[in-house]
């Protein structure tokens, strides 16, 4: 496997995997994962499972524009609320028997959702239905480089997201809402966590020497 990391994204082929052991140090990041584990990349949009916005987030979202714009818009022009609708796509799609992880990468920038939305917030939003589907906890967590200007943006809502009434205010159209699980890595860590248990998962070629060279260059190690 591949993995290329520019404009703050980490592109390259998808991957399918089943995992049947989770690595010792994946406590930290991952808690109540246990195995088996399902990992699927790209995944959301033109992968499934489909990650679509919630029928009451596209409807709030009309509401305010026919309210700014005095009507219901609708005279036959091209919908300009379109891609709020698009299925949304996430880096890590991770199923266990117990939950749901959708996780976003990014470097030094700060990552958006459709239509300029807060991604943190749309990963919710996408995530709450499969994790229902699945009869899991939902767990959203976020990868970035450490000392950046997105670094503390980012620690910053996470933790105000973790208080369940910040969450609410932020999911207003969402009734019931279930407990989301916030979790943040700096890609620094994460990496230096990953060398330490090389050896423990076998994972020792090249394809892995090469990746993490890779990063390297890249000042993530």
């Amino acid at each position: 496997m591949k993995i290329e990391t520019s404009d703050g994204a980490v592109h390259g082929v998808t991957v399918y995997a089943r995992v049947n052991r989770v690595p010792r140090r994946a406590s930290a990041a991952s808690a109540g994962v246990r195995p088996p584990v399902r990992l699927s990349l790209w995944a959301g949009r033109d992968r499934e499972p489909v990650l679509r916005p919630s029928a009451g987030y596209l409807a709030e979202i009309r509401r305010r524009a026919a309210g700014a714009a005095g009507g219901d818009g609708g005279d036959g022009a091209k919908d300009p609320l379109a891609a709020f609708a698009d299925p949304v796509e996430v880096p890590v799609l991770l199923e266990s028997p117990d939950v749901v992880g959708l996780i976003d990468t990014t470097l030094d920038r700060l990552p958006s959702g459709n239509g300029g939305r807060d991604r943190l917030i749309e990963l919710v939003d996408v995530g709450l239905d499969h994790a229902r589907r699945l009869g899991n906890t939902l767990a959203v967590a976020v990868v970035y480089s450490s000392g950046t200007h997105a670094a503390n943006e980012l620690s910053e809502r996470v933790n105000e997201l973790r208080n369940p009434a910040v969450l609410r205010a932020a999911l207003p159209y969402r009734e019931n809402l279930p407990p989301v699980v916030f979790r943040e890595v700096t890609w620094q860590s994460l990496l230096s966590n990953f060398q330490a248990d090389l050896g423990y998962m076998h994972l020792d070629g090249q394809p892995v020497r090469r990746f993490l060279e890779h990063t390297r260059s890249l000042g993530l190690r």
